[in-house]
């Protein structure tokens, strides 16, 4: 990690430390329409309303969405390193590596690091530091919020849903660390 702060311009961002090190919390939200239908099942699994307000309101186009997202890290990465922190990262930075490219965006930011909190959820789930064992048809599970429910976490919001995803990724970090 940079000793560098950023400082959040938005007033709803926050910052916390970890170790000696000043961590700031800064997001940018908003829904990408490529055009494609959504399946049913992926639309009942994540509880999604196409025709919703919150649809209508945050979302953009694949240009649109790649452009902000260029626009809010490469900001911020002129005050310091980027870490790419996503609970199954591999997934999330598939989808938004490929919309970089297709949109002519592939070279605009750089990550320092990738940071996947499943893979320290499965270390320390099969070295037994989790105070609850969770299981899914007998088997051990690792989703993000049984990960939390295991961890006694309280899941306020949806999941699949950036804000409260982020929210109990947070946490279940800090709970991780404790367990290290």
């Amino acid at each position: 990690m940079s000793n560098k702060t950023i400082k959040p311009n938005n007033p709803g961002n926050s910052s916390y430390t970890v170790g000696r090190e000043k961590i700031d919390e800064i997001s940018v939200s908003f829904l990408v329409e490529d055009g494609r239908k959504i399946p049913e099942v992926v639309l009942r699994i994540n509880k999604i309303d196409p025709y919703s307000k919150e649809w209508a309101d945050k979302s953009v186009n694949k240009k649109e969405g790649a452009k902000r997202l260029a626009e809010f890290l490469s900001d911020y990465s002129k005050l310091g390193e980027i870490i790419f922190c996503a609970y199954n990262a591999k997934f999330d930075y598939s989808f938004l590596s490929s919309l970089m490219i297709s949109q002519g965006y592939a070279n605009s930011v750089k990550f320092n690091g990738i940071f996947d909190p499943l893979f320290l959820s499965r270390t320390l789930t099969e070295d037994k530091k989790l105070v609850t064992k969770v299981k899914e048809n007998g088997k051990m599970c690792h989703k993000l919020g049984s990960i939390a429910e295991g961890l006694g976490l309280e899941i306020k919001g949806d999941l699949h849903r950036a804000s409260t995803d982020v929210s109990v990724l947070e946490n279940v970090v800090k709970k991780l660390r404790e367990r290290l």
